[in-house]
């Protein structure tokens, strides 16, 4: 008898994994999704050459989201604060929508770098970080204007922005991670 019950344990562990396995469905014919958002039941996912994709039922259909990005553009960043939607597009630079992601405008006045990978909101400011050169912008106008956020942070490429409680945190690629608790206005490694 007890030779039996680890036998129909890793039957039951072989039934259970087996069933997990299958629940795993491919929803889109997307390639390369390289960011996600959900914004209330809508999910958004970017991807390289396909611009945005949104699905409003779980993702059993998606349809293109992206009037006003470039064709083929790689979307590298996908973000929200408040009602607003943005993208980071590379080589283009951030973009927003107003609409639920119906329609997307450029919104790069005050950001250098046109590679942003990241996006972060801390109250009404919205942080998007970048590849390379002034890796970090705020904005305090739902993204109609930005400017640098890089005191203590120096020459680096930013690869996520997170905030937790009241503090923000920077992933580098080469330097670390960095924190500012001063929304932004110097940061620390």
């Amino acid at each position: 008898m007890n030779i039996l019950k680890p036998a129909l344990w890793v039957i039951l562990l072989s039934v259970i994994s087996g069933t997990a396995h299958s629940q795993w469905k491919q929803t889109t014919d997307m390639s390369a999704a390289s960011a996600f958002l959900v914004n209330g039941s809508d999910v958004f996912v970017g991807a390289s050459g396909l611009g945005i994709k949104r699905s409003v039922d779980n993702g059993a259909i998606w349809a293109p989201s992206a009037v006003g990005i470039p064709n083929f553009a790689f979307v590298t960043a996908l973000g929200v604060s408040a009602t607003t939607l943005f993208a980071g597009v590379e080589l283009h630079g951030t973009y927003r929508s107003i609409d639920n992601g119906l329609n997307w405008s450029v919104a790069n006045v005050g950001i250098a770098n046109r590679t942003i990978v990241t996006f972060a909101a801390l109250g009404n400011q919205l942080f998007a970080g970048a590849n390379g050169g002034a890796a970090i912008y705020v904005s305090n106008d739902n993204g109609a204007s930005w400017s640098a956020s890089n005191s203590g942070l120096g020459d680096t490429s930013v690869s996520k922005i997170t905030v937790v409680g009241g503090t923000l945190f920077a992933g580098t690629y080469s330097k670390g991670i960095y924190r500012s608790m001063d929304q932004g206005k110097t940061w620390l490694a």
